[in-house]
């Protein structure tokens, strides 16, 4: 469950950046750039990927 959530921090972080976090200010001020953006994108993805992982696997171990 700690690495769930430590996931979920992640992903909700990247999508903090990604919409105008404090990231992407100090990066290019307001627009971090098709390349930049995509590569944020891969990582949700991934991490999304990841998340579904992880909540199968608590979600088996509760069950039994």
């Amino acid at each position: 469950q700690t690495s769930l959530n430590g996931l979920y921090k992640i992903r909700d972080d990247l999508y903090i950046h990604l919409n105008g976090g404090p990231l992407v200010n100090s990066m290019t001020q307001q627009n971090i750039g098709e390349k930049k953006k995509q590569k944020v994108i891969n990582l949700l993805d991934d991490i999304s990927k990841e998340i579904g992982l992880y909540e199968e696997f608590v979600k088996k171990g509760e069950c039994g």
